[in-house]
């Protein structure tokens, strides 16, 4: 028994599409079978590199924590000195605001006159003379030197002279204490 030729065409035709359709499935297969395996690779990379960014951000965190604190700790020894440097500025010239007080009144009340003293101050050649002549063969001493008594208004202006002289060097010596507190802060 022969198969007639249309329809041995007919199966021919229908076999070439199924093989063409199971070639195709097969590459289908193939490649989605390669697809999975890469995206299973890609996934694993992914998580492998994801578990070292967070172990690297939690140390970078843990470092920067370590760092913000140290920073604190510095900046509040910083203020703290601060503070005691600005207390003990601050008693520092109201002590020398109550003595010039006090000697601004005693001076006022005719209890303490301000005087200097004027030393005669001369080149080594009339030293030389001066005690040549008195008999004496030491060096000058205080002695030596003259007291002059400086009227109320002088001794006020004297005064004046050494409030503002001790005001200088108390915020000279607060503000060279505060840079070195400020810096001690900002080094790590």
């Amino acid at each position: 028994m022969s198969i007639p030729p249309l329809i041995s065409a007919k199966i021919t035709a229908a076999m070439c599409i199924i093989c063409t359709l199971l070639g195709c499935f097969a590459v289908w297969y193939v490649q989605e079978l390669r697809i999975d395996a890469k995206t299973s690779s890609l996934s694993a990379t992914h998580a492998n590199e994801r578990a070292a960014w967070d172990r690297e951000k939690t140390a970078i965190t843990t470092k920067a924590q370590q760092d913000t604190a140290a920073a604190l700790a510095r900046q509040k020894q910083a203020q703290d000195a601060a503070a005691k440097n600005d207390y003990e500025s601050q008693e520092k010239l109201a002590h020398a605001e109550r003595e010039n007080a006090t000697l601004r009144g005693d001076v006022a009340a005719g209890t303490k006159r301000v005087s200097i003293l004027s030393a005669k101050l001369a080149t080594a050649e009339l030293s030389a003379r001066q005690h040549a002549a008195s008999g004496s063969s030491g060096g000058s001493s205080v002695g030596d030197a003259v007291q002059i008594d400086l009227s109320p208004e002088g001794g006020r202006a004297v005064l004046d002279l050494r409030e503002s002289t001790e005001k200088d060097a108390a915020v000279i010596e607060y503000l060279q204490n505060h840079i070195r507190d400020v810096v001690k802060q900002c080094k790590p």
